[in-house]
């Protein structure tokens, strides 16, 4: 007999085939209980609970895959190894590379891994629906659309290919209803039995056969199905479900099997009226208004994360307020997977405990990473692989050694074949031996050992890494054994557990035998034949990508999460629905199958019975809907985002509007305007987050309050602290540890100070540096042009005039290459482009060189100095400037130091695009130059009045308006200009204009008097006594200032993390040259 129990959700129709089998138990007679796979574990405890341990053992509860191994138990001939999702990916790699000749449309895509799993599941919805490969042979015959033809013709070639090598030694799980039906033909196993099937909204052709089966040898047979055969209507949301229902009824009755009346469940067992006339509403059916109640609510969230926190905080207060277990509550959205993080941060903010069917990629953990590093090495060896591989943790490097060693391939770009012979390269990068010490040979010997430490196991690998699919395998275990990686995980995961984290203990476990087994099914699926490398990391790297590992909950009482397409809350009182948006629930649809709308339908005519998913697709998701908004008893919440991540506007869907005109529920918004009874924080964290958000608004006060004797006041106090924008500030004692009293002051680091203090801090306090890689940048060619231009004139002086064009472009050719040669190991990792810009900078520096020569030619000042040191027991002493708390020490070294009549100047070589700015000295800025012409003349025991300027000199060409002339700050003197620039026409150094009235031209900014220079000196000692004052009171604020041409941020290395990120710098003021003197004396005067 058979028998259907139709109901509405929460009608109680698993309650009523509960009770009927508890009947049957009870006289003594066998049932069986088919439920659908995900809701087997539920039905199990709903068994015991309602029969008990002893009358359940009379009842199988089973899903359909789980009927096929009882019944493969009880009478054997469904034998063989079950094949996994990453089992049948790499079968159908398999069947399309031996089927690829016959194909006629896809034989391109052969040796896609990703056709493959494309063609699976389009082959794997022909076997569950039992289209044969032979259906789709006539199918092609019978169609007139000669592209859907040939798509059939190719589907059933692969089709048998793959069913060939799968044989009887492997089980498709897509196949085994279809085994099962064929076995059953001869076993009873339902005989005199009583078969249930509950909670399905739909069944698959597979399944309508394996129904044949037990109309066909059960008892009875009884379906529960949500229905509501008062509503009826060609499209509502239990349209599939009928059309399932009148299946069966013609199974039962080509078998002559009668029906008896249905049990139809009228009563609702919701506590609610607005929840039953909610159920009414999205049934189709007709329904009183109720009164307003409460007990729905839409909410109207700003991004997918506030509703999850709408959601925790609104759980939590229930708990508190209405005396509801955590265990009562359950959250559902469509798309889970987008919703996870926000609904686990939230939950853990608000001591919401949560679980959701979370599963871990395997792809995420040490041993799939491992192997995935040293399969690309093997494949294409790199720097990368190589690196990565040992930053798993299950390499045989340290943390501090693969630190190391990424350093020094950094530094020198080291990729590929430069591994298998010894580094050469300066640990330091680009240092010439003429800059300083040799290279720390122990240093670099150290670096070659830990390169020979981290390529050697992946070496060896490289070498067994080929032969079978068994062979290959067997290298990724060795590999992985040699390294100890299975001891090493074990460590992990007691740490994990010892630390209360047993989450990750546990998955850290699991995944190590998953990936093992996955390495033998990688063995047994492509059995003995030689495999591609390349073949078997791509089918290797698919199969960790459909793998994952899962835990189960690890708490009684705690919320459920979960995809409203597998979740089965056990009648939740309370439901939080999220997504509600238009497109994600219900789901669009979208077609990204190898067969289109049209054709599928084409197949659908020629008697090919597959599901035409433009309706049927529709109708599920608008019964999944249905399903998930009539699960709780007592109250809904219903959230949508009113903006995408990405901060396009989102529409709610229909349904939201639907409810909210024809229900009058409650609506309110997340986040709120001001805090109410119903939004306050439920935990200090999560108070914590909202002072963050609301501290500026009239609540920021009282939530802070709220927070007076916790341990997140001190967070408020720290915040507070970093916004009130008061400077950063070191006490004294440790400025004093990290500086010094006696301050090592060079002109760069005065530069540094002043452009901003924390720069300075982070540079010369916590000797924080920037790793950069040893090749051609700006400051490199400014090291190489030094150098040449040293040489030059250090070693010809002015005689450099007397030499042809030929003589100097071959001395610039010679310095450039002794710098080079200098550098060690630079030869070996020499590329193309390094040798192209090389030659420019050769170019550049010929062109400079002869300009040289014509200045020299025709100037009265000669060279007396190159790269002269200050301090350090160099040629001008050691400067010491004493402040109040300690003393300054001038440094540095000087590029060019010219002399004439006892006139200093000193010169400069500029790579950039630098001009001098006088009104930058009053903030410290660009005094360089000035500081070392200070040094030059007063350390050196000479009178101010000798200061005859500094000149910054072009080291390119067409540098400036003036073409190749230096420009910088001179002496307003004739003779000491003419001495310069003979014409004094700006062909050298800057244009020098006297007007008639015998007066300086007033547009010729790069002069100053004798006097002026004066000023500047005492000026200098006044700003390094601040300076001093200033680093040593402990002032690292950020407060970039920028120069008149000199950006203070544009190029900082701690831009990164000072917080600024793109706020605009204050400038200095654009003050005339007489302003900036004038300032000078006014606070030498006043002492300002």
């Amino acid at each position: 007999m058979l028998k259907f129990i139709f109901g509405r959700p929460a009608s109680g129709k698993t309650y009523n085939v509960l009770n009927m089998i508890k009947e049957l138990a009870e006289s003594g007679k066998s049932a069986v209980l088919i439920v659908p796979e995900q809701f087997s574990f539920e039905s199990e405890r709903a068994v015991l609970k309602t029969l008990g341990d002893k009358a359940a053992l009379s009842v199988s509860v089973m899903s359909f895959s789980r009927l096929c191994d009882e019944v493969g138990r009880a009478v054997g001939g469904i034998a063989g190894v079950t094949l996994t999702e990453a089992d049948k990916v790499i079968f159908m790699n398999r069947a399309l590379l031996a089927a690829a000749d016959e194909l006629k449309i896809w034989r391109r895509y052969c040796r896609s891994v990703y056709f493959a799993k494309t063609m699976l599941d389009t082959i794997g919805e022909f076997k569950i629906n039992t289209v044969t490969s032979e259906d789709l042979k006539k199918a092609a015959e019978g169609t007139e659309s000669t592209s859907l033809a040939l798509k059939l013709h190719d589907i059933a070639v692969i089709y048998e290919t793959y069913d060939a090598l799968t044989g009887e030694q492997f089980i498709d799980p897509a196949d085994s209803l279809t085994k099962l039906f064929r076995q059953l033909e001869n076993c009873r196993f339902f005989e005199n039995k009583t078969v249930f099937l509950d909670s399905f909204k739909g069944f698959t052709g597979q399944q309508f056969k394996i129904i044949d089966r037990i109309l066909s040898q059960a008892d009875d047979v009884i379906v529960s199905l949500t229905n509501d055969p008062q509503l009826y209507s060609d499209y509502n949301v239990f349209m599939n479900i009928r059309a399932a229902a009148e299946k069966i009824r013609k199974s039962a009755a080509r078998f002559s099997v009668s029906e008896d009346k249905p049990l139809v469940l009228e009563i609702s067992r919701c506590n609610s009226k607005a929840l039953s006339a909610l159920e009414r509403l999205l049934a189709g059916g007709a329904f009183e208004v109720p009164e307003q109640s409460g007990d729905i609510t839409l909410c109207a969230s700003a991004t997918a994360a506030d509703e999850a926190e709408f959601t925790a905080r609104t759980i939590r207060r229930l708990v508190r307020e209405k005396g509801y277990r955590y265990r009562d509550f359950v959250i559902i959205a469509r798309d889970a997977e987008k919703y996870e993080e926000s609904v686990y941060a939230a939950c853990k903010l608000n001591g919401v405990p949560v679980f959701g069917d979370k599963r871990e990629p395997l792809s995420a953990f040490p041993a799939a990473a491992a192997v995935n590093a040293a399969l690309e090495f093997a494949l294409r060896p790199s720097s990368e692989s190589i690196l990565r591989f040992h930053k798993t943790g299950l390499g045989v490097l340290s943390t501090e050694e693969i630190s190391a060693l990424e350093n020094y391939v950094y530094l020198w770009n080291i990729n590929g074949s430069l591994w298998e012979s010894d580094w050469t390269m300066d640990p330091r990068g680009f240092v010439s031996e003429d800059e300083g010490k040799c290279a720390d040979k122990a240093e670099l010997e150290r670096i070659n050992t830990l390169r020979q430490k981290a390529s050697a196991p992946l070496n060896v690998f490289k070498e067994k890494f080929r032969g079978t699919a068994a062979d290959m395998s067997r290298a990724v275990v060795e590999l992985l054994e040699g390294c100890n990686a299975a001891e090493k995980l074990s460590l992990l995961s007691e740490r994990f557990k010892a630390e209360g984290a047993e989450f990750k203990s546990d998955v850290l476990k699991q995944s190590y035998d998953r990936y093992m087994k996955l390495l033998d099914s990688m063995a047994v699926c492509f059995g003995d034949r030689e495999v591609k490398r390349q073949e078997y990391y791509d089918a290797l790297c698919l199969s960790v990508s459909l793998d994952s590992v899962g835990v189960i909950p690890h708490m009684l009482d705690e919320v459920t999460f979960g995809a409203a397409d597998r979740i089965r809350p056990s009648r939740p009182r309370v439901a939080f629905i999220l997504g509600a948006n238009q497109g994600v629930f219900p789901k669009g649809l979208s077609n990204s199958g190898i067969l289109g709308v049209t054709e599928r339908k084409s197949l659908i005519e020629l008697g090919i019975e597959i599901p035409d998913n433009q309706i049927s697709s529709v109708v599920d998701e608008n019964y999944l809907v249905y399903c998930n908004l009539c699960c709780p008893s007592d109250r809904l919440y219903i959230s949508y985002a009113t903006h995408s991540l990405t901060g396009e506007e989102a529409e709610p869907s229909a349904f939201v509007a639907e409810i909210a005109e024809s229900l009058g529920c409650k609506t309110v918004k997340e986040p709120q305007e001001s805090l109410t009874a119903e939004n306050l924080p439920e935990t200090a964290k999560a108070v914590y987050s909202q002072y963050c958000r609301r501290r500026l608004t009239s609540d920021g006060k009282t939530l802070k309050a709220a927070l007076k004797g916790t341990t997140e006041e001190n967070r408020i106090e720290y915040l507070s602290e970093k916004l009130s924008g008061a400077p950063a500030r070191l006490s004294r004692e440790t400025a004093e540890r990290l500086f010094g009293k006696s301050i090592t002051m060079s002109a760069s680091r005065f530069d540094t100070f002043h452009k901003c203090r924390f720069s300075y801090f982070c540079k010369y306090g916590l000797s924080a540096k920037k790793l950069k890689p040893a090749e051609f940048d700006v400051l490199q060619r400014g090291t190489v042009v030094h150098y040449v231009l040293e040489r030059i004139v250090g070693k010809y002086k002015k005689g450099v005039a007397d030499l042809s064009e030929i003589e100097l472009n071959t001395l610039v050719d010679r310095y450039i290459n002794e710098y080079l040669d200098g550098i060690s190991g630079y030869r070996a990792v020499e590329t193309e482009r390094s040798k192209f810009l090389v030659s420019r900078i050769s170019r550049a520096l010929k062109a400079v060189v002869l300009q040289l020569s014509r200045e020299f030619a025709q100037s009265g000042f000669e060279p007396v100095a190159c790269e002269l040191k200050i301090g350090n027991g160099g040629d001008i002493p050691e400067l010491k400037i004493p402040f109040q708390r300690g003393d300054i020490n001038i440094v540095g070294s000087i590029d060019r130091v010219d002399e004439y009549n006892g006139y200093i100047r000193v010169i400069d070589y500029k790579t950039g695009s630098k001009s001098f700015k006088l009104p930058d000295i009053l903030f410290g800025l660009n005094l360089q130059m000035l500081i070392y012409l200070y040094a030059a003349v007063r350390a050196g025991g000479k009178a101010d009045e000798k200061a005859a300027g500094i000149l910054y000199m072009p080291s390119k060409r067409d540098l400036n308006d003036s073409g190749m002339a230096m420009n910088g700050l001179i002496r307003s003197d004739e003779n000491i200009v003419a001495a310069m620039d003979r014409e004094m026409q700006g062909e050298f150094v800057p244009k020098y204009t006297i007007t008639k009235s015998g007066t300086l031209d007033k547009r010729c900014t790069s002069f100053v008097s004798k006097e002026d220079f004066s000023e500047i000196f005492d000026y200098i000692e006044t700003l390094m006594k601040r300076t001093g004052d200033g680093i040593l009171s402990g002032d690292i604020a950020v407060s970039p200032l920028d120069g008149r041409e000199t950006p203070a941020c544009k190029y900082c290395d701690y831009a990164a993390v000072c917080g600024r990120e793109s706020a605009p710098c204050d400038r200095v003021p654009n003050f005339k040259n007489d302003e900036v003197i004038n300032k000078i004396r006014e606070e030498k005067t006043n002492g300002i």
